[in-house]
């Protein structure tokens, strides 16, 4: 998460989506302030699960919702892959590990 803060462009923003229990260190003077950078913390989105949980499963019943493709996990060392699979379509949301001790859900 620090990495995401310090390679933010001025205004820039970065949402952090797979936290871990490790402390991380922000200057907030130095990173946010005097760069306009900004931190937005996600859980489930902007979704409410008990309406569009179902409506999910609803469209990819429907065959309107392609499950499969909507997150895969690339190491770091794949940026480049998971870039081109977001262009194509192949993936909806790459999601790169940049720590490879990190396990999902732990």
């Amino acid at each position: 998460m620090e990495s995401s803060i310090q390679a933010l462009a001025q205004g820039g923003t970065t949402a952090t989506i797979a936290v871990t229990a490790h402390h991380i260190d922000v200057d907030t003077w130095n990173d946010l302030c005097t760069s306009d950078r900004k931190i937005v913390g996600v859980n489930m989105g902007d979704s409410i699960p008990q309406i569009d949980v179902p409506r999910l499963i609803k469209f990819y019943q429907m065959g309107m919702f392609d499950f499969d493709k909507t997150e895969k996990f690339y190491p770091f060392d794949q940026i480049n892959q998971a870039n081109a699979d977001s262009r194509s379509g192949d993936t909806i949301k790459p999601v790169l590990i940049i720590d490879p001790d990190y396990q999902p859900g732990a």
